[in-house]
């Protein structure tokens, strides 16, 4: 039997794997978007790798397809990595699209080489209760509970679930990033959209088959345009 924890109070997170975290303060989560075939890129997966072996945050890698007509197809990229990075931009009513992007928190997006911008995203949410929820994920066996402390806010609110790969090293061939090998870290391989979200009670789903971890975000939703502002967020490390 598998038993892993996560938990993450208002503003505090506690990662366990098979010993005891001391809780710590989550300062962001940092989504980025990425492609194989953009060659600005390899800087910034290069930096999400940074970024994910910091405990206090959440960094996650989005491969996306919207350059793969450039002569190389991302092997990683899915769908619904795309569609979320359109869904903020369309959110935000800026419509900005580009690789590498990153999402901070839902709410601003920065270049995802530029490591003095995303630090002062990170460090001002550290200052704000950039997190109300606090959510809790239980492993036991092939079942995951998630839960939450503090109030959802109204308005269309939902409980997404990102299935993560922790490494994968790809070897390109041709387009712009040819002869070069990238390795991506936290790669998000599946979104799974679990519905609306009120904090009332536990939820548990099914673990899914084959994946190294999960994320868990609650996340505010412009109805009919896409993801915003997370009020939540824990990791399975």
């Amino acid at each position: 039997m598998v038993v892993r924890r996560a938990f993450l109070i208002l503003a505090g997170v506690v990662l366990a794997g098979t010993a005891l975290a001391e809780p710590q303060r989550p300062r962001a989560v940092i989504e980025l978007f990425t492609s194989q075939g953009c060659s600005s890129c390899p800087p910034a997966d290069r930096l999400l790798g940074e970024y994910a072996r910091d405990p206090t945050l959440i960094a996650l890698t989005y491969p996306v397809q919207i350059w793969d007509y450039l002569g190389w197809r991302d092997t990683l990229a899915t769908p619904e990595n795309t569609r979320r990075q359109k869904g903020y931009a369309r959110a935000r009513a800026d419509r900005q699209v580009y690789t590498p992007q990153a999402v901070v928190n839902g709410a601003f997006h920065v270049v995802g080489s530029d490591r003095v911008q995303i630090d002062e995203r990170c460090n001002r949410s550290a200052g704000t209760a950039a997190f109300p929820l606090g959510i809790t994920l239980d492993r036991v066996g092939d079942r995951l509970t998630v839960s939450t402390v503090g109030t959802v806010p109204g308005g269309d609110t939902r409980l997404i679930l990102a299935v993560v790969e922790r490494e994968r090293t790809i070897p390109v061939t041709s387009g712009e990033n040819r002869g070069v090998s990238i390795t991506y870290h936290n790669v998000v391989r599946e979104l799974r959209d679990l519905g609306p979200w009120t904090g009332a009670e536990a939820r548990e789903i099914p673990w899914p088959a084959g994946s190294d971890t999960v994320a868990v975000m609650v996340q505010s939703w412009v109805t009919g345009m896409g993801p915003t502002a997370i009020l939540g967020a824990a990791m399975l490390r």
